[in-house]
């Protein structure tokens, strides 16, 4: 089966763009952060073993044992402040510039085929996506996994994103 999104792509909004792009991002955020936490713990060696060689049963067992289930959520915040905007910047920066190429692409070699312009412009929207999400991944992903790794240091799971 063919995927004919792409057809209908006009009738979708910049808010629906939006609203898809922050909910799909907050979900996956979310239900990824235990195991993120987990892993970012082994990488730091702060798993209360002192070896970064320790499991990630090891690591989740505690975890629990030392922060409860709030261990498991540190550094959330940053990534959910930072999903939305991300996957808005993903998902309207893909559309525009995808359909700005196909229509130029056909402008400029009136021979191509309509589904060879339709895939070179979704690669080139998808490249100028991933570019200009990064202004928004680099700065949060930063922030949290300082919160991650911060526990062992004493300090608060519920200290201000800024002040990492």
């Amino acid at each position: 089966p063919v995927c004919h999104a792409h057809t209908h792509a006009h009738t979708i909004s910049a808010r629906t763009d939006f609203a898809c792009g922050f909910l799909s991002g907050c979900t996956a955020s979310l239900a990824g952060q235990p195991i993120d936490t987990v892993r970012v713990r082994i990488q730091a060696g702060a798993s209360g073993t002192g070896t970064a060689s320790a499991s990630p049963v090891a690591v989740a067992r505690s975890l629990w044992a030392a922060e409860g289930a709030a261990g498991f959520l540190r550094g959330t915040a940053p990534p959910l402040l930072a999903t939305g905007p991300r996957n808005a910047i993903g998902f309207a920066v893909q559309a525009e510039v995808a359909r700005r190429c196909q229509s130029r692409l056909l402008e400029w070699r009136p021979g191509t085929a309509p589904e060879t312009a339709r895939l070179t412009a979704a690669c080139a929207g998808g490249v100028c996506a991933g570019l200009a999400q990064c202004l928004v991944i680099v700065p949060a992903d930063r922030i949290k996994v300082q919160q991650q790794i911060n526990s062992r240091a004493g300090t608060s799971s519920s200290e201000p994103v800024l002040e990492c």
